[in-house]
């Protein structure tokens, strides 16, 4: 079960990592130049907590798939063993 664990949280790595460049990137393509330096300020610190939390339930929903799937695939390989 260490593998499938390691395996796990690579995936997640991956699938966090991933998903908080698409929001930094849409945050910094959308956002105007010219704001002023309290509201470059403010867009700063709400584009990483967006990106943390968007990060954070796309690691969660992807570790709840995947144990889903090897409890499911565990329960079949015990129904083809009976």
């Amino acid at each position: 079960m260490d593998k499938l664990n390691f395996v796990k949280t690579g995936l997640s790595l991956v699938v966090s990592v991933g998903v908080g460049n698409i929001v930094g990137n849409a945050i910094k393509h959308t956002t105007p130049s010219d704001l002023k330096l309290l509201t470059r300020l403010c867009v700063g610190v709400g584009t990483i907590v967006l990106t943390a939390v968007a990060s954070d339930i796309a690691s969660n929903y992807t570790e709840t798939k995947f144990d889903k799937t090897v409890d499911a695939f565990v329960s079949l390989t015990k129904v083809i063993e009976a």
